[in-house]
């Protein structure tokens, strides 16, 4: 099995899909410790596609920081011009 970016992605996926079940079965606990999984895989495989030998175990403080440092992350005031315009085009179809 070839290892990288797409094994994280997928795995990824894999855990969303177990944590949306156990929350229907109301197994929150579970559900939460998956989801946590999944953002941990993305992460991963955002930074696995530049740095396949990135290993930072656990760290999700880290793993944040280096996914922030690829420059996919939209900052604060780019979701406020976001934001924004948003309002801008709801108000403008309200009218």
């Amino acid at each position: 099995m070839q290892f990288g970016s797409e094994t994280y992605r997928k795995g990824a996926l894999e855990r969303i899909g177990e944590a949306q079940m156990l929350y229907r079965s109301d197994q929150f606990v579970g559900s939460i410790y998956l989801a946590g999984l999944a953002v941990e895989a993305c992460m991963r495989a955002l930074v696995w596609r530049r740095d396949n030998q990135f290993d930072e175990r656990h760290d999700l403080k880290r793993i944040a920081i280096r996914v922030r440092g690829l420059g996919i992350v939209a900052t604060r005031s780019a979701r406020s011009q976001f934001r924004r315009h948003r309002i801008q085009c709801s108000e403008a179809v309200a009218q």
